[in-house]
This record gives C-alpha cells, structure tokens and sequence, in this order.
C-alpha cells in the first residue's frame, strides 16, 4: 500500500518528489543554502498563536480547507502537494479509446475526488459510487422513464370509469416515441436514467436541511468575485447554507453522476459500434423529449440537431454537430441533478446572460456536462464551464480542438462548492474575463485541468475591457484573479466577516502553451486561500503584471511548478509583485525543474519577500536568463524589505518580531546571465554564476539569499 504512494517522473521531468534523490533532491539543496544563514526547515513558514493581536485568528475563520495550516508551516511541502494534483491529472485525464471493451474505471470521478472532494472533506476513499440500477428485462427504456414519473409524484396511469384513459395516456406516448430507438441503444440509455434518478436522490438528501427560501437566494446572487477580496459584499445566506447543507451527500451524489455518464458513454459507443446498416439510418434522424415531471429529458440521434430546451434534467446527443442554445448541465435548487452526453460532433454550447448559468454547474445542486469527442465552442456570459457554489459543477471534453469563451466565474470555479473544467486532448483556447480558469473562493476549490496539446489560456488584461481595474497598475491592469487562484473574503476593513480562501489550481500535463493574463494571477494565494499552477512539460510563455506567477498577499499560498522544457516568465507594465513573491506573511513558491529558461521582472520579484513573507525562486537545471531592475536597488533575486517592527516584539501585531523572512533566490545548474532591464541587457551587480550573497539582517530573522551554483 505504501508503494503506491510514490509517484513516477511527469513527462520527461528528472525530479518529482521532495524525497526521491534522497540529498542530491532539491530540498536538500535548499536546506544547504538556508544552513550558509543558519537557517533550519523549522524556521520556515508560519504557527500562528492564538494570543497575537491583531492575526486573524485561523481556528475562528470559516471555511479554511484542511491543508492549509500545515503547509503554510512547511512551505517546502507545496510543490510535493502541487504535483499531486498533476499525478491526478496524468493518470486519470487523458482519454482512452472510446471504442474500448473494458468497462471505464472512474475516471471521472476519482478526478472529482482527488483534485477536489478529498480537499474539502474527509470520510470518502475511491473503492465505487455503488450504481446498481434494477432495469426490467423487457423494454427496460420504457420501465425507466415510467419511473422518472413515478420519482416526480405522477401517475404512470389515468384510470376513471373503471378504464385507462386514451388521452392523455403517457405509455402510449412513450412507446410511440421510442419505437425507431434501435434495441442495443435502449438499456445503456434505461441504465443511466435510473442512475441520474439514484445520483438526484442523494442531492435531495444534501438539501434536505436547507430551506426553500434561503436556497432560492443562494441562486440569485451573481458574480461574487467582484466583492468578497475586500469585504465589499456581505451575503450571510452563503455562511447560512453551509452550515446546513449536508456536503458529503453532495459529493456522493458527484460520485454517481460522474461513473453513470462515464458507464453510458461506454456502453453507447460500443453498441452504436454494432448496429447495422438499417438501425444506422434510422438513428440518424430520430429525436426524443419528454417534459418529465423532473424536467426535460431529451435523446436525439447522429444529425446535426439544434436545442433549444432550457434546465434538462437529463440530455443525451448521440452524435452530429449540434447545436445547444439554452442553459444546459445547470443544477439549482428547483433542479437539482442535470446532466448532458453529448458522443460526438462539433458542438456549439451557447448560452447568454439573460438564461443563466451553463455547461456544467451546480448551485445547490450536481451538473455535469460530458462532450465525448470533436471540435467544440463554448460559450456563456458568467457562472458556467465548470462552476460551483454550494454544488458541484463539471464540464469534462474527451478531446479535440476546443474554444472555451466566458465572462466571469468560468471554466473551473468554485465558490463554497467545486467547479472542474476538464479537457483530455487537442489544441485548446480558453479565454475569459475574470475569476476563473482553476479560482478556489470561500472555501470552494476550482480546478482547470487540461492533459494535452498547444494551449492558451487567456485572462483579459485589459481594465477597459473588464471594468476591474487594479490601483497596482494605475487602473489600467485587470484584476484577473485566474489561473491557479485562490481567495477568501477579506473582511478586516469592513465589517469583520473574514472567510478563509478557498483553492484554484491551473493543472496542464503537457504541450507548448501560453498563459496570459493580468493581475492577481498565475499561482496567486489571497486571505488563507491557495492557488496553484503545475506545467508537465513543454516550451511555455508565461506573460502577466502584477501580484503573479508564485504570489500572494495577506496570509496566503502561492505557487508554480513547471517540470520541463525551455519557458518564459514575463512580467510586463508594472512588472512587479510576482516570479516568488509574498507580501503579508505569504508562503510563495516558483519551481523549475529543468530547461533553458529566462525571467523578466521590474521591481520586487524573483525570490522577494516583503511584511515578513517567505518567498523561494527555485531553477535546478539549464542555461537561464535573468533579467531584473529598473532601480538602483530593486529588492529581487532573492530580496527582503526592512521595516522596524521586524527588530522588537510589539504589543500589536507581535507577529512581526517573532517570524522569519526569507526571499531566496537558488539556480543550481547550468551557464546562467544576469542583465538589468535598464540600460538594456547590461550586466546585473554582484549576480553571477558561483555567486552566493546574504542580505538582510538575521539579527531580525530577516534573510536574503542569493545562491547560484
């Protein structure tokens, strides 16, 4: 059992864990420059004691997730804890031959357990969700959906002067219509429709606490991330429904949903495999919807269909290039399980503000939207892609060239719930606004993993555009808060409902991909929350501002780990505030495993710590290029700020006096350069190769490393 805890090299990266090379492994190579200071592990990182004044206090601060408080105390854990999230997605993402004989594995939902359940709460393992659907022999289609009415509170029959009405008379209707539905494609479909019926039960079973009232207010509120950072918003409907709402009946109903899409899309596939030529035919132009007392259930065939039905509870395309042109995969209270199969086709998911919420989200609720294969556009305004609040909501595409367009909360975002946007392979595009792309809020965890191909991902910097403009940048940057992000709701400044941050992983196993994006971005930790980037490999462009790549502000993680290829960190416009930065007691971490690769930054940035942070800038191999400074003077390449509460033990906030800053700077191999941005590519002052600098002050446990080897 314990062997299998240990994870194999990631895409050609020579390092993986902490522990591997024993003391040739990175670790130990930092321990070895923090010992040139003195420096132990224990010194690292923050144990917070109940009695500093104003801290806010971690124990009293709701919805802190479980592995905050050790790794903010050990932060040379967190690339160990990062490359967790990678292992999950290098073993369970990339998509398998849909025309398989084996049954599927969980995939999906051990995805949904690993990156974000098993984040959140404890209790579940990865044994089964335990679907065993009792399906009739004969006519098992016909026997489920008569169920479908029975779960709703209808009758199956309408019986009046001793015999069965011949209108409305629902068995007829249903035989009617399921008469050209080819025989091998009738108990896949009979399976997954008693299997959404048992996954909707438990979500029933969530809710059961939770009041009609409070529940139709949760779904009301929009976008939260313009106001939670600082307090602006206080929604006490949020901290209310948690406390009622029963989360582990929720994952549990994730659970079932997951394996009962994952098992239909099998079984389909194999047997539209098998049908002949005739059955072929006559399902390419058959089409079948029910408005069930559960709402919508739809079956089309392989032409290219258009839909147009709002809230399916349950939705499968099987095959062509479709159309989808309402809300879809959307659960909310009033619905609390929809689910969309879609097997093939270029698909076209469009949905815009006025019908809500879309392609794979749960508020309240389970939605999950699975697209099989083809190359597909998705498009929504706000909340969707992979949105949770108070749910669970997964949008997962098997493969092909995909575009992924939103607004705001999108594309894996969760907020006191679990959002996964999932892709397996193909050249991919997601472009967004704000808030999302892997944004973890409240206490909630939003995971964008992709597994393959040439990808971008796009964040909007533009403060014209977004109407979210930073004063880090002059208002003319976008707070981006994307890619890897996780936030709490700071509420020191207003009216003291502090909430602990929640987790935002950007997760891509491999390709040549492009990450752009504005400020608050990129691995970036916000008020007791965590945001994470891992890169499996490939020659990566990394372009963003301010408080970016490794960066955090007020008591937060972030982190970035790439493991290989020959990549690029740029920090442009106010080009400060990233590439290992913490401001606030902020634990930041950039690690590159090996490559040639260069760095540029202006101001604070590349191993800097400021307000008694630890940030570690961390090269291993290959020919690097550093390029930093504007000033004289800048703090960077392993820098710390000196403020004179760091020299005594205050009354208020003591917390200053008694921790440790640490900005280090490390590159342990290979022919490095280090230029100052102004005059251009002139050399940079006592930086160099063999170089080993200590700055700071260690009277004041304020420490500034620079070590190249």
């Amino acid at each position: 059992m314990l062997c299998s805890l240990l994870l194999p090299p990631l895409m050609g990266a020579s390092l993986l864990l902490p522990q591997q090379k024993g003391s040739a492994g990175w670790k130990a190579e930092v321990l070895k420059t923090l010992a040139k200071s003195g420096l132990h592990e224990k010194d690292l990182g923050y144990r917070p004691k109940s009695w500093w004044t104003a801290f806010p206090r971690m124990e009293q601060t709701p919805f802190l997730l479980p592995h905050f408080r050790e790794l903010f105390a050990s932060p040379l854990d967190l690339p160990f804890f990062t490359r967790g999230f990678g292992k999950a997605i290098e073993r369970f993402l990339p998509p398998q031959d849909p025309s398989s004989t084996k049954k599927p594995g969980g995939r999906l939902r051990r995805l949904l357990y690993y990156l974000a359940v098993d984040r959140m709460i404890t209790g579940f393992r990865t044994y089964s969700s335990n679907l065993f659907p009792e399906t009739r022999r004969e006519d098992p289609l016909f026997h489920a959906l008569l169920e479908v009415q029975r779960r709703g509170g209808q009758p199956t029959r309408l019986i009046s002067f001793g015999k069965e009405a011949d209108y409305p008379n629902l068995r007829k209707r249903l035989k009617k219509d399921l008469a050209k539905l080819p025989t091998p494609l009738r108990l896949p479909l009979a399976r997954l429709i008693l299997n959404s019926l048992d996954a909707r039960t438990w979500v029933q079973k969530a809710l059961r606490n939770v009041p009609r009232g409070l529940a139709s207010r949760i779904q009301a509120l929009n976008n939260l991330g313009e106001s939670q950072g600082d307090g602006n918003g206080f929604f006490p409907e949020l901290e209310d429904s948690w406390k009622l709402l029963d989360f582990h009946s929720m994952a549990y109903a994730g659970f079932k949903a997951c394996d009962a899409l994952e098992l239909a899309e099998s079984e389909l596939i194999l047997a539209m495999n098998k049908l002949d030529p005739g059955q072929k035919a006559a399902l390419r132009h058959f089409g079948f919807r029910w408005n069930s007392p559960l709402g919508p259930i739809l079956i089309s065939g392989t032409d290219k269909d258009t839909h147009r039905v709002p809230h399916p509870f349950l939705a499968v395309d099987l095959g062509g290039d479709d159309q989808w042109l309402a809300s879809v995969a959307a659960a909310g209270p009033e619905r609390p399980l929809s689910l969309l199969l879609d097997l093939g086709g270029a698909d076209r998911y469009s949905c815009d503000e006025n019908q809500g919420p879309s392609q794979g989200v749960g508020i309240l609720g389970v939605g999950i939207l699975m697209d099989s294969q083809g190359d597909d556009h998705y498009q929504i305004d706000s909340m969707g892609q992979g949105f949770g609040r108070l749910g669970i909501g997964i949008l997962a595409d098997r493969r092909g060239k995909d575009r992924y367009q939103a607004r705001f909360s999108a594309q894996g975002a969760g907020v006191l719930g679990i959002g996964l946007c999932l892709d397996g392979a193909g050249n991919d595009s997601y472009r967004l606004f704000s808030d999302g792309q892997g944004m973890g809020l409240l206490g909630g965890i939003g995971v964008l993993g992709d597994a393959g191909g040439n990808d971008e991902y796009y964040a909007e910097p533009s403060a014209e555009k977004t109407g979210r403009g930073d004063y880090h940048s002059k208002g003319g940057v976008s707070v981006s808060f994307a890619q890897g992000a996780g936030g709490g709701r700071r509420g020191d400044g207003s009216d003291g409902h502090s909430y602990a941050g929640g987790l935002g992983a950007l997760l891509d196993l491999s390709g040549d991909d492009h990450y752009k994006a504005g400020n608050f971005s990129l691995g970036i930790g916000y008020w007791f929350g965590t945001g994470l980037v891992w890169d499996g490999g490939g020659d990566d462009v990394y372009e963003s501002c301010y408080f970016t790549q490794a960066s955090g502000a007020h008591f937060a993680l972030g982190v970035l780990v790439d493991e290989a290829g020959n990549d690029k960190h740029r920090l442009v416009g106010t080009s400060g505030a990233g590439i290992a930065f913490g401001w606030d007691l902020v634990c930041a971490l950039l690690l590159d495993v090996e490559g040639d690769d260069s760095y540029e930054a202006k101001i604070i940035s590349l191993g800097s710590a400021e307000v008694r942070s630890n940030a570690f800038l961390i090269d291993l191999k290959g020919k690097d290029r550093y390029i930093f400074g504007v000033k004289k003077s800048p703090i960077g390449l392993g820098g710390v700020d000196k403020r004179k509460e760091y020299g005594e033990v205050r009354f208020f906030a003591p917390y200053n006096g008694l921790v440790s800053q640490v900005g280090l700077f490390l590159d342990l191999e290979g022919k490095d350069q280090y230029l100052k941005q102004k005059p251009k590519d002139s050399p940079f002052p006592k930086r160099g190769n063999g170089v080993f600098l200590q700055g700071g002050n260690p009277k004041t446990r304020n420490y500034a490393l620079f070590d190249d080897r």
